[in-house]
């Protein structure tokens, strides 16, 4: 067996794992004893992403961000690594896991869409700037959905203050890190096309995403938009970052289409 067939088989191991580890966080939400189980096999899972990560890295002499694979397996990583993080130094929050098992467990499967390997990276990549816009996204994809586990909890089992909390920091913590990739994106196009900003398609929706979390955090903030209003806010702005970051690329030619999707330039 190839280096690339152990890999591919590998990556579909992982897309069971995260789905086991959706369904059991899915049924924590009503019953507690699921909760550790899907935790465990999402570490396993999450140690199995690492790895195969690591190993593409190594393999192909670059980040896993240049083909279509890559971009969307890292923004999975990145958001069960932040969870899992954010986890670690706060346990009580473990059981809002839904959101980031089940969005891991998306990016993967739209990763396993178009599987390959493409050796060196192109000239557009070697950029600082750039890799600081690419790592802020991620983090702000995975902020986003850490609060929609919270989001989903309310919404099933009705208010609690602990997720009404999670909801809002983590909204305000996807908002932060929004602002610093939109800002670095803005220095690396005025380097590398002389721009600051040019208005295309992703960079209008980009400050829509923008905007739109501001909003959230003013609503729930000073006008008491909190439990399931909070939520579906939430669940709003989760449809709004898989818009601009997944399916808008598919369907308009941008300056951002090879760095969302993966491709050569």
């Amino acid at each position: 067996m190839s280096v690339l067939q152990v890999e591919a088989t590998l990556s579909w191991v992982m897309v069971l794992l995260y789905a086991l580890s959706f369904v059991g966080f899915a049924a924590g939400i009503f019953w507690e004893k699921w909760r550790r189980p899907a935790l465990l096999v999402l570490v396993a899972a999450f140690v199995l992403h690492t790895i195969l990560l690591a190993w593409r890295w190594y393999e192909v002499a670059h980040g896993p961000y240049v083909t279509r694979y890559e971009v969307f397996s890292s923004n999975a990583w990145t958001i069960v690594g932040l969870y899992l993080l954010v986890g670690w130094r706060w346990r009580d929050w473990l059981r809002f896991g839904v959101g980031p098992s089940g969005a891991a467990l998306l990016f993967l499967l739209l990763a396993l869409e178009r599987y390959e390997r493409v050796p060196g990276i192109p000239t557009a990549y070697h950029y600082f700037w750039l890799a600081v816009h690419i790592i802020f996204t991620k983090l702000a994809l995975a902020s986003i959905f850490i609060a929609v586990g919270a989001a989903l909890v309310v919404l099933f089992k009705g208010e609690e203050s602990r997720a009404r909390e999670f909801i809002f920091r983590f909204t305000g913590l996807a908002l932060c890190f929004w602002t610093v990739s939109v800002a670095a994106g803005s220095v690396w196009a005025h380097i590398r096309w002389g721009r600051f900003w040019g208005w295309d398609p992703i960079e209008t929706w980009s400050l829509v995403v923008w905007l739109g979390l501001g909003i959230s955090l003013h609503l729930q903030k000073t006008l008491g938009w909190r439990g399931r209003r909070a939520a579906w806010l939430t669940l709003g702005m989760a449809f709004l970052f898989v818009f601009v970051l997944v399916l808008l690329p598919f369907f308009t030619r941008t300056l951002h289409t090879m760095y969302l999707l993966g491709g050569r330039g």
